[in-house]
């Protein structure tokens, strides 16, 4: 199962150990975004973590790190998506009711064919985007960013200052001693 890591601005981002230990459960791809418009996608994981490594404790930032379930691994279908006219990325946990198609995943379907719509029609703090999300979320994670301003949707965990769509990743000794 993939995972999705928020690290608010001003928050330092988790170290290594835990990157390797996230990336050791999902080495389909890996990507980032920021509130200062950096980002990278890509499934090589030094080069993300070279590239990582340049995000400021001031920046907001999405992390994601892929196991792939729908479309291929390549960079294309690394997370986090974005799209010009809105401003939003988009990082999506679990799966959807969508087949792939043209080797896109289901997260990027969704992204471009629902939420894309729905954002250039109404507020993402709207109740009607809260409903658009929750027509096909079911139990996904889902984060959105526009600038510094995140947006996470699911069931996410607080670890360390920042919120993990799921803690799979930890040992389960330690996952179940907290």
């Amino acid at each position: 199962m993939c995972c999705i890591l928020v690290k608010p601005a001003g928050v330092e981002m988790p170290n290594k150990r835990i990157l390797d230990m996230i990336a050791d459960h999902n080495q389909h791809g890996f990507g980032f975004c920021t509130s200062s418009g950096k980002n990278c996608k890509t499934t090589n994981y030094n080069v993300f973590l070279r590239e990582l490594s340049k995000v400021k404790a001031s920046e907001a930032c999405i992390v994601h790190m892929r196991w792939a379930t729908h479309g291929s691994v390549c960079n294309s279908n690394c997370h986090p998506f974005y799209d010009k006219e809105t401003g939003y990325w988009f990082a999506h946990n679990g799966v959807l009711p969508i087949a792939s198609v043209n080797n896109m995943t289901d997260s990027e379907i969704a992204f471009r064919t629902r939420f894309v719509p729905a954002l250039k029609r109404m507020s993402i703090e709207s109740r009607e985007f809260d409903n658009v999300v929750n027509e096909i979320r079911g139990s996904s994670r889902f984060a959105f960013m526009k600038g510094i301003d995140v947006y996470i949707y699911g069931d996410y965990k607080e670890f360390g200052n920042c919120y993990y769509s799921n803690l799979n990743w930890l040992p389960y000794s330690y996952r179940y001693a907290m």
